[in-house]
């Protein structure tokens, strides 16, 4: 039960040092895609299972392609896109999104039984 308190809470400083990062750093493209790469390199390291991998590259890769399609076709725009009108960081928020979401539900599973 213990560890299941440490997995909640490191899912919750994972989200929220994301969060915190795009809103403080999103002016500065580079060092937030690095910022957050180093993060999700610790989230996976930390959920080291093929499945949370590969739901990061897929959502991160989809994720962005449905908002590049969305900026395409006018339904909004970012104020400082890097490529196809998205920010450079934007694929990897969405697996960051993703992996979170994931790992939160199985923790929220878990902790429920």
């Amino acid at each position: 039960m213990k560890e299941d308190y440490k997995n909640i809470v490191f899912n919750v400083m994972f989200g929220l040092a994301c969060l915190t990062a795009v809103c403080f750093l999103w002016k500065k493209a580079i060092l937030l895609t690095i910022i957050l790469a180093i993060m999700s390199a610790i989230g996976l390291s930390k959920w080291r299972n093929k499945e949370t991998v590969i739901l990061f590259f897929f959502c991160g890769i989809f994720g962005a392609l449905t908002e590049a399609i969305a900026i395409y076709f006018n339904v909004w725009a970012y104020t400082s896109p890097s490529f196809i009108g998205i920010p450079l960081w934007l694929p990897i928020l969405w697996g960051d999104a993703a992996i979170f979401s994931y790992q939160m539900a199985i923790e929220i599973k878990n902790f429920s039984l």
